[in-house]
């Protein structure tokens, strides 16, 4: 994929975004001027851009499956790597002792489980 978009201005979120960062390193961008130059401060805005034909942006699974791509008239490709493997984000769930939420932690993390296919 680097090659593929080596011309292309890559608009990503503002910098200290979680999901920029991941895209800079899925994509092997770290230091590349023309990521570090634009950022954006919603996902919306980065489809408006890249619909103005300022450049292209990287988007989740999850906001292309809710048609945000789709809204903005754009067409949104898989990600590929040289190897084959898609990128993943790994997602935590934390909450502090003595808040009373242990119960509804609980029960949010048996439906991240489910909803991953794996066993509670």
């Amino acid at each position: 994929l680097p090659d593929e978009i080596e011309d292309q201005n890559i608009w990503l979120l503002e910098d200290g975004h979680c999901l920029r960062e991941h895209a800079l390193s899925a994509c092997r961008l770290q230091g590349r001027e023309a990521a570090n130059a634009y950022g954006g401060t919603s996902l919306f805005t980065l489809t408006q851009m890249a619909r103005s034909g300022l450049g292209a942006t990287l988007l989740p699974k999850m906001a292309v499956d809710q048609g945000l791509a789709k809204a903005a008239s754009l067409t949104a490709l898989p990600f590929e790597t040289a190897g084959g493997a898609e990128p993943m984000r790994e997602i935590g769930l934390a909450w502090r002792r003595g808040s009373g939420l242990e119960e509804e932690a609980a029960a949010i993390a048996e439906i991240f489980k489910r909803s991953l296919g794996r066993p509670a």
